[in-house]
């Protein structure tokens, strides 16, 4: 590991974000302990002046500011390139369309001084900017300031499944000496949240809300548009994280981590289908890519296949099944189409 003086690493990766890329340095450069934090923004390929902004804030902020220009390959590319890059104590990451909450920030920055936990997690926020609204991701159930075991990751219940990118900050160690590195595709984040996990001893939760995640913008990935263009990659994604839970479950792998990849391989699984039943636009080519994403799971993993068919959380209905024994589609329907008017 790259020896430095620096607490923090935060790897942004930015492919035509001159509309935002702004903003989001302009929260991490403002804090009063910048010197603590090494910034690695990479440009992937811009056509825009993505990597005319970043070099701005470089010859600014020198001491902390590095900027990376590559071509393009994809945001799973950029994540292995400043993992490799990185030289902080900690690791986290930050996408140029979001920003962190500066003072938030800034005293997690202090407080890692004083860490030695191999993975640190904060809660974040959602912001709907179009129609002005937050939402907070809490954990809870949890104690904050304390070091858990890893055994006890499946143990606590936080309220999700897994832990998210925009909660996690790895020590950087954990991620070099293992040779992490995920997928150079979309959607490849899951990857980052599970894959070192398996090289976690213990961790600690902060209550220092500092993800500001930007929900609502034109053309992302987690779009309709987005998901419908980059279905490819949500497939690779899914039968990856399948695939790797099967090789867990061969080699005996400890019955934690084994745990922890069942039920992201599961949420994966369902997500795969919400993206074919609900978001994907062409819904003749969609009913296809259903029938063989089905036969595909049935075939991979049964127990993972009986497992999802009460997925997907509709009071009462199971969509999964649903589909499954009569092709109805409830997500298409009209009934769950004026359900979700009334709701807005």
């Amino acid at each position: 590991m790259k020896k430095n003086n620096k607490i923090l690493t935060v790897g942004i990766a930015a492919y035509n974000m001159e509309l935002y890329l702004s903003r989001c340095l302009d929260s991490l450069v403002c804090i009063g302990n910048l010197n603590d934090v090494e910034i690695l923004i990479v440009n992937d390929g811009s056509t825009d002046a993505t990597l005319q902004i970043a070099q701005e804030y470089e010859s600014l902020y020198s001491q902390s500011v590095k900027v990376i220009d590559k071509p393009n390959g994809g945001w799973g590319s950029v994540v292995n390139l400043v993992i490799q890059e990185a030289t902080g104590k900690y690791f986290r990451l930050l996408d140029a369309d979001d920003w962190y909450e500066s003072d938030s920030f800034s005293e997690f920055v202090s407080r890692l001084s004083a860490i030695s936990s191999d993975l640190v997690l904060s809660p974040y926020m959602l912001e709907y900017v179009e129609i002005g609204k937050k939402k907070l991701v809490p954990f809870q159930n949890v104690e904050f300031g304390k070091t858990y075991d890893y055994s006890q990751l499946i143990q606590l219940s936080w309220g999700k499944d897994w832990f998210d990118l925009p909660s996690i900050t790895y020590r950087t160690e954990i991620l070099q000496k293992n040779h992490i590195a995920i997928a150079e595709c979309f959607y490849a984040d899951i990857e980052y949240d599970y894959l070192p996990l398996r090289y976690v001893k213990n961790f600690v939760f902060l209550d220092l809300s500092i993800y500001r995640y930007f929900i609502g913008r034109a053309g992302q990935s987690v779009s309709r548009e987005g998901s419908t263009r980059h279905y490819p990659d949500h497939l690779k994604i899914t039968r990856r994280v399948i695939e790797y839970f099967n090789i867990q479950r061969q080699e005996g792998t400890d019955e934690v981590y084994l745990e922890i990849v069942k039920r992201i391989a599961k949420a994966k699984i369902c997500q795969n289908y919400v993206v074919l039943l609900s978001y994907y636009l062409e819904r003749v080519e969609a009913d296809k890519l259903l029938l063989d994403f089905d036969a595909y799971l049935q075939e991979a993993n049964v127990e993972l296949y009986n497992e999802v068919e009460k997925g997907l959380g509709i009071p009462g209905i199971y969509p999964i099944r649903l589909w499954r024994r009569y092709k109805y589609n409830i997500y298409q329907s009209l009934l769950y189409k004026l359900r979700n008017k009334i709701l807005k």
